[in-house]
């Protein structure tokens, strides 16, 4: 049976919108950390150097452009994006972690999101309806 054939299970497509939805705020969180990196009032708050802030935020923005391609392949019905997919959220769950540590409580809600995203992604795409899908 082609992709094409195949229903896509209810897990699989919440999978790939929030799977998306991870990759915009991911590039939009980058984007105001980048921005915010110039701002001595924002790092002196949280007691981090800019340069942290800014590398931070670059970082950000690759980790939602990476999501987004494996985002596109796993719509494409891709079985090898599953893997990337859970690979990527892997390192996200990671990224918060290190968010988590390195800005402590000045990224924690934002850090604390990405990690229950993450694992929400991975449990979705890795339950019942979503193995028979993929094993097609």
């Amino acid at each position: 049976m082609s992709t094409a054939e195949r229903t896509r299970p209810g897990s699989v497509i919440t999978v790939i919108i929030l799977t998306w939805l991870a990759a915009i705020l991911d590039v939009l969180g980058g984007v105001i950390m980048m921005a915010l990196s110039r701002s001595s009032t924002f790092t002196d708050a949280i007691e981090v150097s800019g340069a942290t802030v800014l590398i931070s935020g670059i970082v950000s923005v690759a980790v939602g452009l990476v999501t987004g391609a494996v985002a596109a392949l796993l719509g494409a019905g891709a079985a090898m994006a599953r893997i990337l997919v859970s690979v990527v959220m892997v390192v996200r769950i990671a990224a918060g972690v290190y968010s988590l540590v390195l800005l402590g409580t000045g990224g924690a809600m934002s850090a604390v999101i990405t990690i229950l995203f993450a694992v929400l992604i991975l449990a979705l795409l890795w339950n019942k309806a979503a193995n028979r899908y993929f094993a097609h």
